[in-house]
């Protein structure tokens, strides 16, 4: 993605073509480009993300009548956006760390310099958090569409045993 983003021509090429020009121009190294950042992304984002649902679901749902589907529905809603949101602003430094090592030509730098790339001497701490706004709301649907796919599976299986 970061590749075809990157293209100067503007033109969208299929993956099986980018993979192969990947290859060719820096070997099959070229395909790991960005690894440690994307690992420490999805460790810190995933875990957060899964370890937060719980706590806040279980506070949405002690403020709703129990009774009510939507309410409870709209709350598992709710906690889903929240934790997913959360989760997006703690990790989002490594998201963007991922990003700028896909985005360099050749062998990128070691994760500790692109640290120091994004946050400048001296560091100002908001250049981690440049793009913030995207990565959230992006999560926060993700958490959102979750519960969404429960409800229609509830609904598919109560189809199917009837």
């Amino acid at each position: 993605m970061v590749f075809q983003q990157l293209s100067k021509t503007g033109e969208v090429r299929a993956f099986p073509v980018v993979m192969k020009n990947i290859v060719l121009t820096e070997g099959f190294t070229g395909w790991y480009r960005g690894i440690t950042a994307s690992l420490a992304r999805e460790l810190i984002y995933s875990s957060l993300r899964l370890g937060l649902y719980e706590p806040f679901r279980e506070q949405f749902e002690s403020r709703v009548n129990k009774e009510s589907d939507i309410q409870r529905i709209a709350s598992r809603m709710a906690a889903g956006a929240t934790a997913a949101g959360l989760a997006a602003t703690i990790a989002h430094p490594t998201d963007l760390f991922k990003v700028r090592a896909q985005g360099y030509q050749g062998k990128p730098p070691p994760l500790y310099k692109l640290i120091k790339q994004v946050g400048g001497t001296p560091i100002k701490w908001g250049n981690y958090y440049e793009g913030i706004g995207t990565s959230v709301v992006r999560a926060m649907r993700k958490g959102l569409f979750n519960e969404i796919q429960n409800i229609i599976l509830i609904f598919l299986n109560a189809f199917n045993n009837s």
